[in-house]
């Protein structure tokens, strides 16, 4: 996922995973994660990772 630097801090990022996880559901995925890294220059969470089940 790439979010445009003009969109960053707005939530975006969070909705696009948001998404991601929703059609991941509904085609019977179990897990979906994302990695983020310090050097991409975007925010991230403090584990800089996020998964869901």
């Amino acid at each position: 996922m790439v979010v445009f630097s003009e969109r960053r801090g707005k939530g975006v990022g969070t909705r696009m995973f948001e998404v991601a996880k929703e059609q991941a559901r509904h085609s019977g995925c179990g897990q979906v994660s994302l990695l983020a890294f310090e050097r991409n220059g975007g925010r991230s969470s403090s584990t800089g990772a996020a998964a869901s089940r």
